[in-house]
Protein backbone atom coordinates (compact mmCIF):
# COMPACT_ATOMS: atom_id res chain seq x y z
CA UNK A 1 0.00 0.00 0.00
CA UNK A 2 1.32 3.38 -0.92
CA UNK A 3 2.34 6.16 2.01
CA UNK A 4 1.01 9.61 1.30
CA UNK A 5 3.43 12.47 1.81
CA UNK A 6 2.98 15.89 1.86
CA UNK A 7 4.69 19.01 3.06
CA UNK A 8 4.03 21.34 5.69
CA UNK A 9 6.17 24.40 5.33
CA UNK A 10 9.93 22.79 3.99
CA UNK A 11 9.10 19.89 6.69
CA UNK A 12 7.70 16.49 5.53
CA UNK A 13 4.53 14.65 7.13
CA UNK A 14 4.22 10.72 7.16
CA UNK A 15 0.95 9.90 6.79
CA UNK A 16 0.30 6.16 8.10
CA UNK A 17 -2.21 4.20 5.30
CA UNK A 18 -5.54 4.30 5.73
CA UNK A 19 -7.40 1.12 5.55
CA UNK A 20 -10.39 0.49 3.64
CA UNK A 21 -13.55 1.24 5.05
CA UNK A 22 -15.04 -2.47 5.44
CA UNK A 23 -12.28 -3.80 7.04
CA UNK A 24 -12.14 -4.50 10.83
CA UNK A 25 -8.51 -5.64 10.82
CA UNK A 26 -6.47 -3.99 13.89
CA UNK A 27 -3.28 -1.96 12.30
CA UNK A 28 -1.26 -2.91 14.90
CA UNK A 29 2.18 -2.58 13.31
CA UNK A 30 0.89 0.89 11.61
CA UNK A 31 -0.30 1.66 15.20
CA UNK A 32 3.18 0.99 17.05
CA UNK A 33 5.08 2.50 13.96
CA UNK A 34 3.35 5.79 14.54
CA UNK A 35 4.07 5.42 18.63
CA UNK A 36 7.15 5.17 18.33
CA UNK A 37 7.48 8.46 16.09
CA UNK A 38 6.52 10.31 19.34
CA UNK A 39 8.89 11.76 21.67
CA UNK A 40 8.36 10.03 24.72
CA UNK A 41 6.12 12.82 26.64
CA UNK A 42 3.98 12.55 23.05
CA UNK A 43 3.17 8.99 23.48
CA UNK A 44 2.56 9.68 26.70
CA UNK A 45 0.33 12.53 26.16
CA UNK A 46 -1.86 9.57 24.16
CA UNK A 47 -1.39 6.69 25.99
CA UNK A 48 -2.70 8.36 29.07
CA UNK A 49 -5.50 10.75 27.71
CA UNK A 50 -8.70 10.78 29.82
CA UNK A 51 -9.80 9.70 26.22
CA UNK A 52 -8.24 6.47 27.15
CA UNK A 53 -8.94 5.71 30.13
CA UNK A 54 -9.49 1.90 30.57
CA UNK A 55 -9.52 1.26 26.65
CA UNK A 56 -8.12 -1.89 25.27
CA UNK A 57 -4.79 -1.98 23.37
CA UNK A 58 -6.35 -3.22 20.45
CA UNK A 59 -8.82 -0.26 20.46
CA UNK A 60 -6.04 2.40 20.82
CA UNK A 61 -4.11 0.69 18.22
CA UNK A 62 -7.27 0.98 16.01
CA UNK A 63 -7.56 4.49 16.03
CA UNK A 64 -4.20 5.10 16.44
CA UNK A 65 -3.13 3.02 13.01
CA UNK A 66 -5.93 5.27 11.05
CA UNK A 67 -4.63 8.26 12.39
CA UNK A 68 -2.67 11.07 10.40
CA UNK A 69 0.11 12.38 11.94
CA UNK A 70 0.94 16.55 11.54
CA UNK A 71 3.01 19.06 12.68
CA UNK A 72 1.07 22.29 12.57
CA UNK A 73 2.87 26.02 13.26
CA UNK A 74 1.34 28.51 15.23
CA UNK A 75 -1.43 30.38 14.03
CA UNK A 76 -2.84 27.39 11.77
CA UNK A 77 -6.85 27.04 12.27
CA UNK A 78 -7.30 23.42 12.48
CA UNK A 79 -11.18 23.92 13.29
CA UNK A 80 -13.45 26.55 11.55
CA UNK A 81 -16.87 27.99 13.37
CA UNK A 82 -19.91 26.96 11.33
CA UNK A 83 -17.67 24.77 8.80
CA UNK A 84 -18.16 21.07 8.46
CA UNK A 85 -16.08 18.49 10.47
CA UNK A 86 -15.17 14.97 9.70
CA UNK A 87 -12.41 14.10 12.03
CA UNK A 88 -11.14 14.03 16.03
CA UNK A 89 -7.76 15.91 16.44
CA UNK A 90 -5.78 14.27 19.28
CA UNK A 91 -3.18 16.64 20.73
CA UNK A 92 0.27 14.93 21.23
CA UNK A 93 2.09 18.28 21.91
CA UNK A 94 2.10 22.09 22.17
CA UNK A 95 -1.08 23.97 22.25
CA UNK A 96 -4.52 24.39 20.83
CA UNK A 97 -6.71 27.68 21.48
CA UNK A 98 -10.56 27.36 21.13
CA UNK A 99 -12.05 30.41 20.40
CA UNK A 100 -15.76 30.77 20.05
CA UNK A 101 -17.19 32.91 17.10
CA UNK A 102 -17.29 36.69 18.26
CA UNK A 103 -14.73 36.31 20.20
CA UNK A 104 -11.08 37.65 19.82
CA UNK A 105 -9.69 35.87 22.92
CA UNK A 106 -9.63 31.95 23.49
CA UNK A 107 -12.39 30.01 25.34
CA UNK A 108 -9.62 27.25 26.34
CA UNK A 109 -6.24 26.49 26.07
CA UNK A 110 -5.98 22.57 24.82
CA UNK A 111 -3.09 20.60 26.61
CA UNK A 112 -1.45 17.54 25.22
CA UNK A 113 -3.82 14.85 26.30
CA UNK A 114 -6.66 16.37 24.73
CA UNK A 115 -8.87 16.29 22.25
CA UNK A 116 -11.22 18.47 19.53
CA UNK A 117 -13.75 18.40 17.01
CA UNK A 118 -15.91 15.41 19.40
CA UNK A 119 -19.01 17.24 19.67
CA UNK A 120 -19.31 17.71 16.26
CA UNK A 121 -18.48 14.20 14.99
CA UNK A 122 -21.09 13.42 17.53
CA UNK A 123 -23.96 15.20 16.95
CA UNK A 124 -23.21 15.41 13.07
CA UNK A 125 -23.30 19.77 12.82
CA UNK A 126 -20.96 22.09 12.05
CA UNK A 127 -17.91 22.83 14.08
CA UNK A 128 -18.76 25.02 17.45
CA UNK A 129 -15.62 27.32 17.50
CA UNK A 130 -12.45 27.67 15.83
CA UNK A 131 -9.53 25.47 16.67
CA UNK A 132 -6.34 27.27 16.22
CA UNK A 133 -2.45 26.21 17.14
CA UNK A 134 -1.40 28.72 19.83
CA UNK A 135 2.09 26.82 20.01
CA UNK A 136 4.23 24.66 17.32
CA UNK A 137 2.12 21.74 17.87
CA UNK A 138 1.68 17.82 17.06
CA UNK A 139 -1.84 16.07 16.48
CA UNK A 140 -3.07 13.24 15.48
CA UNK A 141 -6.25 13.01 13.10
CA UNK A 142 -8.46 10.38 13.61
CA UNK A 143 -11.35 10.02 10.44
CA UNK A 144 -15.10 10.38 11.36
CA UNK A 145 -15.68 6.35 10.67
CA UNK A 146 -13.18 4.69 12.48
CA UNK A 147 -14.38 7.12 15.84
CA UNK A 148 -17.87 6.17 15.58
CA UNK A 149 -16.62 2.10 15.03
CA UNK A 150 -14.44 2.19 18.26
CA UNK A 151 -17.60 4.09 19.89
CA UNK A 152 -19.28 1.23 18.81
CA UNK A 153 -17.12 -1.48 19.83
CA UNK A 154 -15.53 0.11 23.22
CA UNK A 155 -17.70 0.88 26.17
CA UNK A 156 -14.59 2.52 28.30
CA UNK A 157 -13.94 4.94 24.98
CA UNK A 158 -17.88 5.57 24.89
CA UNK A 159 -17.75 6.30 28.51
CA UNK A 160 -14.77 8.66 28.53
CA UNK A 161 -16.00 10.80 25.26
CA UNK A 162 -19.54 11.40 27.32
CA UNK A 163 -17.08 12.56 30.33
CA UNK A 164 -15.32 14.75 28.29
CA UNK A 165 -18.29 15.75 26.95
CA UNK A 166 -19.92 16.50 30.41
CA UNK A 167 -16.72 18.37 31.65
CA UNK A 168 -16.87 20.58 29.02
CA UNK A 169 -20.74 21.54 29.21
CA UNK A 170 -20.04 22.41 33.01
CA UNK A 171 -16.83 24.27 32.29
CA UNK A 172 -19.29 26.70 29.82
CA UNK A 173 -22.02 26.78 32.20
CA UNK A 174 -19.65 28.35 34.94
CA UNK A 175 -18.22 30.55 31.70
CA UNK A 176 -21.35 31.48 31.02
CA UNK A 177 -22.42 32.59 34.86
CA UNK A 178 -19.33 34.51 35.20
CA UNK A 179 -19.66 36.01 31.96
CA UNK A 180 -23.03 36.84 32.94
CA UNK A 181 -22.00 38.27 36.45
CA UNK A 182 -19.47 40.48 34.97
CA UNK A 183 -21.86 41.62 32.38
CA UNK A 184 -24.37 43.13 35.18
CA UNK A 185 -21.35 44.11 36.80
CA UNK A 186 -20.48 46.48 34.04
CA UNK A 187 -24.28 47.16 33.23
CA UNK A 188 -24.79 48.42 36.54
CA UNK A 189 -21.39 50.83 36.58
CA UNK A 190 -23.11 51.99 33.37
CA UNK A 191 -25.86 53.29 35.27
CA UNK A 192 -24.69 54.51 38.39
CA UNK A 193 -23.30 57.40 39.19
CA UNK A 194 -19.46 56.77 40.26
CA UNK A 195 -19.25 60.18 42.87
CA UNK A 196 -22.59 60.02 44.48
CA UNK A 197 -23.71 56.29 44.50
CA UNK A 198 -26.89 57.50 42.54
CA UNK A 199 -28.31 55.96 39.47
CA UNK A 200 -27.36 58.73 36.94
CA UNK A 201 -28.92 60.83 34.05
CA UNK A 202 -28.67 57.75 31.47
CA UNK A 203 -30.32 55.51 33.78
CA UNK A 204 -33.26 58.56 34.75
CA UNK A 205 -34.04 58.80 30.99
CA UNK A 206 -35.13 54.99 30.85
CA UNK A 207 -36.58 54.41 34.65
CA UNK A 208 -38.26 57.87 35.16
CA UNK A 209 -40.56 57.85 32.54
CA UNK A 210 -41.72 54.20 32.40
CA UNK A 211 -42.64 54.11 36.18
CA UNK A 212 -44.73 57.36 35.49
CA UNK A 213 -46.47 55.55 32.95
CA UNK A 214 -46.57 52.56 34.56
CA UNK A 215 -48.49 54.89 38.01
CA UNK A 216 -50.51 56.76 35.42
CA UNK A 217 -51.66 53.13 33.91
CA UNK A 218 -52.58 52.30 37.72
CA UNK A 219 -54.52 55.63 38.69
CA UNK A 220 -51.67 56.99 41.21
CA UNK A 221 -50.39 60.18 41.83
CA UNK A 222 -46.54 61.12 41.05
CA UNK A 223 -44.48 64.00 41.48
CA UNK A 224 -41.35 65.27 40.19
CA UNK A 225 -38.80 67.04 42.44
CA UNK A 226 -36.09 68.59 41.00
CA UNK A 227 -33.60 69.92 43.28
CA UNK A 228 -29.83 72.27 42.82
CA UNK A 229 -27.38 73.01 44.71
CA UNK A 230 -27.37 76.69 45.44
CA UNK A 231 -24.42 78.54 44.93
CA UNK A 232 -22.22 75.40 43.84
CA UNK A 233 -19.74 77.07 41.57
CA UNK A 234 -19.29 79.25 44.48
CA UNK A 235 -18.20 76.77 47.19
CA UNK A 236 -16.24 74.84 44.50
CA UNK A 237 -13.93 77.81 43.20
CA UNK A 238 -13.70 78.93 47.42
CA UNK A 239 -12.71 75.45 48.95
CA UNK A 240 -12.18 73.23 45.86
CA UNK A 241 -13.18 70.54 44.18
CA UNK A 242 -12.51 67.65 46.72
CA UNK A 243 -15.01 70.12 48.91
CA UNK A 244 -17.59 70.16 46.65
CA UNK A 245 -17.35 66.35 46.16
CA UNK A 246 -17.96 66.19 49.70
CA UNK A 247 -21.40 68.21 49.45
CA UNK A 248 -22.71 66.16 46.42
CA UNK A 249 -22.03 63.32 48.49
CA UNK A 250 -23.85 64.61 51.99
CA UNK A 251 -27.02 65.22 49.31
CA UNK A 252 -27.18 62.49 47.63
CA UNK A 253 -26.94 60.79 50.72
CA UNK A 254 -29.93 62.94 52.54
CA UNK A 255 -31.58 61.99 49.45
CA UNK A 256 -31.73 58.60 49.89
CA UNK A 257 -32.13 58.76 53.65
CA UNK A 258 -34.99 60.49 53.87
CA UNK A 259 -37.00 59.51 50.70
CA UNK A 260 -38.82 55.85 50.51
CA UNK A 261 -37.17 52.84 49.31
CA UNK A 262 -39.76 52.73 46.31
CA UNK A 263 -39.27 56.30 45.37
CA UNK A 264 -36.80 56.78 42.34
CA UNK A 265 -33.96 59.23 42.96
CA UNK A 266 -31.04 60.08 40.34
CA UNK A 267 -28.26 62.71 39.88
CA UNK A 268 -28.95 64.67 36.84
CA UNK A 269 -26.27 66.28 35.85
CA UNK A 270 -23.72 68.48 37.74
CA UNK A 271 -24.99 69.68 41.01
CA UNK A 272 -28.79 68.41 40.22
CA UNK A 273 -30.81 65.55 41.57
CA UNK A 274 -34.30 64.49 40.88
CA UNK A 275 -36.71 62.25 42.54
CA UNK A 276 -40.23 60.72 41.46
CA UNK A 277 -42.49 60.36 44.34
CA UNK A 278 -45.57 58.24 44.10
CA UNK A 279 -48.82 58.26 46.30
CA UNK A 280 -48.96 61.92 47.91
CA UNK A 281 -50.81 64.66 47.19
CA UNK A 282 -49.60 67.77 46.27
CA UNK A 283 -49.64 69.35 49.90
CA UNK A 284 -47.83 65.99 50.79
CA UNK A 285 -45.25 66.70 48.14
CA UNK A 286 -44.87 69.91 49.25
CA UNK A 287 -43.72 68.53 52.48
CA UNK A 288 -41.91 66.22 51.23
CA UNK A 289 -39.91 68.48 48.92
CA UNK A 290 -39.26 70.47 52.44
CA UNK A 291 -38.06 68.22 54.47
CA UNK A 292 -35.37 67.29 51.93
CA UNK A 293 -34.88 70.87 52.27
CA UNK A 294 -34.18 71.25 55.70
CA UNK A 295 -32.53 68.07 55.71
CA UNK A 296 -30.06 69.05 53.56
CA UNK A 297 -29.36 72.19 55.00
CA UNK A 298 -28.85 70.51 58.32
CA UNK A 299 -26.43 68.19 56.87
CA UNK A 300 -23.34 70.30 56.76
CA UNK A 301 -21.68 70.09 60.14
CA UNK A 302 -18.24 72.38 58.35
CA UNK A 303 -19.19 75.95 58.45
CA UNK A 304 -16.77 76.78 55.39
CA UNK A 305 -18.87 74.48 52.75
CA UNK A 306 -22.36 74.57 54.49
CA UNK A 307 -24.31 74.29 51.33
CA UNK A 308 -28.48 74.51 51.07
CA UNK A 309 -30.94 73.03 48.01
CA UNK A 310 -33.28 74.89 46.03
CA UNK A 311 -36.38 72.52 44.87
CA UNK A 312 -39.23 72.70 42.34
CA UNK A 313 -41.59 70.21 42.32
CA UNK A 314 -44.34 69.09 39.81
CA UNK A 315 -47.33 67.14 40.03
CA UNK A 316 -48.37 64.90 36.69
CA UNK A 317 -51.42 65.28 35.08
CA UNK A 318 -53.13 62.31 34.16
CA UNK A 319 -51.15 61.19 30.34
CA UNK A 320 -48.78 63.60 30.63
CA UNK A 321 -45.33 62.79 29.24
CA UNK A 322 -42.42 62.68 31.23
CA UNK A 323 -40.73 65.73 29.28
CA UNK A 324 -43.83 67.86 29.87
CA UNK A 325 -43.35 67.19 33.55
CA UNK A 326 -39.61 67.50 33.83
CA UNK A 327 -40.11 70.80 31.88
CA UNK A 328 -42.79 72.62 34.68
CA UNK A 329 -40.30 71.02 37.09
CA UNK A 330 -37.33 72.83 35.70
CA UNK A 331 -39.34 75.94 35.71
CA UNK A 332 -40.47 75.80 39.34
CA UNK A 333 -36.59 75.32 40.38
CA UNK A 334 -35.87 78.14 38.19
CA UNK A 335 -38.44 80.35 40.40
CA UNK A 336 -37.29 79.02 43.46
CA UNK A 337 -33.72 80.31 42.81
CA UNK A 338 -35.14 83.62 41.74
CA UNK A 339 -36.53 83.98 45.17
CA UNK A 340 -33.68 83.82 46.67
CA UNK A 341 -32.59 80.15 46.94
CA UNK A 342 -32.76 77.40 49.67
CA UNK A 343 -36.97 76.88 49.33
CA UNK A 344 -39.57 75.29 47.61
CA UNK A 345 -41.97 76.52 44.69
CA UNK A 346 -44.52 74.21 43.01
Amino acid sequence: MAFLKTLTGDQPRLELPLLPPSSRTVHSAAAAGLVRQMSGSGADALTGAALFHGVSSAAREALFGHGVRRRVAPGTRLLSAGEPNDRLILLVAGGLDVVLPGSEAPHVRLQPGECAGELSLIDGQPAAADVIAATDAEILEIPHAEVWRVIDSSAEFARNLLRILAGRVRNDDAALRESGDRRRHYERLAVIDALTGLHNRRWLDTAFPAHLARLQQEGRTATLLMADADHFKHLNDAHGHAAGDAVLQRIAQTLMRVLRPDDLVARYGGEEFAALVADVTPDGAAEVADRLRTAVEASHGVAATRCTISIGLAVAAPGEPFAGLAHRADVALLRAKRDGRNCVRA
